[in-house]
C-alpha cells in the first residue's frame, strides 16, 4: 500500500489493528488461549506493519538523514517498548489482564487521535475532513 502511495490509510490501518488487538486480549481475560493468540497476532501484525510504514517514509528521504532518523526511530521504539512493558507489569498487578488491555487501548486509540487530527501535506485537509467528504 505504501509503495502505491496510500501510506497515510495503511498507517490508519495499522492503528486500528493494534487498537483491535488490545480489544480482543481483553476478551481473553476469561482464560481463552485462542483469543489471546489472535490478539498477539494482530498486536504484532499491526505494530510491525507500523515499523515498515515509518522505515519507509524515512529511506524516501535524503541520504544526510536516513541513519540519525532510523536510529532515532529505532530507540524510540525501543524505549516505548521498555515503557510499555513497565507500564503493563504494573497494571497487571494491581488490576489484572482488564486493566492491561484497557490501558494497552489507550496508547493506539490516542495515537489514532492524532492520526485524525493531522493534516495532510498535500490537502491541508486532515483525515477527518477527508473521511467526511
Amino acid at each position: 500500500m505504501a509503495d502505491r502511495g496510500h501510506t497515510r490509510i495503511a498507517t490508519g490501518g495499522a492503528l486500528a489493528t493494534v487498537a483491535v488487538s488490545f480489544l480482543v486480549a481483553w476478551m481473553s481475560r476469561s482464560g481463552s488461549l485462542a483469543t489471546l493468540l489472535t490478539a498477539g497476532i494482530l498486536l504484532d501484525l499491526g505494530v510491525q506493519a507500523n515499523l515498515v510504514l515509518g522505515q519507509r517514509t524515512i529511506y524516501t528521504l535524503g541520504g544526510h538523514v536516513r541513519s540519525r532518523l532510523t536510529g532515532l526511530l529505532t530507540a524510540i521504539m525501543f524505549a516505548g517498548g521498555a515503557v510499555g512493558s513497565l507500564i503493563a507489569s504494573l497494571a497487571f498487578t494491581c488490576g489484572g489482564w482488564a486493566l492491561v488491555s484497557w490501558i494497552g487501548l489507550t496508547f493506539p486509540v490516542a495515537a489514532l487521535f492524532f492520526y485524525f487530527i493531522e493534516p495532510n501535506p498535500r490537502t491541508g485537509c486532515t483525515n477527518a475532513c477527508q473521511s467526511a467528504a
